[in-house]
């Protein structure tokens, strides 16, 4: 498999100090990667990516659920409905 090499920036970008001393260290370094490599990375990010949405799906839904209780109002009461500016027609 042909091989990548990839520029990894450092935090900082460019050399860190520390406190206790004035070396200074290069934090830039290369990383070769195969192409197998990259496309698992990329597998793993985007089944990181679903997790990611599925979850904000769960929490922005019940979110929804928690105002409509709030509001004392049902889906059905909501249904095609426009919004009111927060008043129940």
């Amino acid at each position: 498999m042909p091989t990548l090499s990839l520029q990894l920036p450092s935090a900082d970008r460019g050399a860190v100090t520390s406190r206790r001393s004035s070396v200074k260290r290069n934090t830039n370094r290369k990383v070769t990667l195969t192409l197998g490599e990259l496309l698992a990375q990329y597998d793993a990010l985007q089944q990181q990516l679903e997790r990611g949405k599925s979850e904000e799906a769960q929490r922005v839904l019940r979110e929804i659920v928690r105002k409509m209780r709030d509001y004392g109002t049902t889906a059905e009461r909501t249904d095609g409905q426009q919004a009111s500016g927060g008043q129940d027609r």
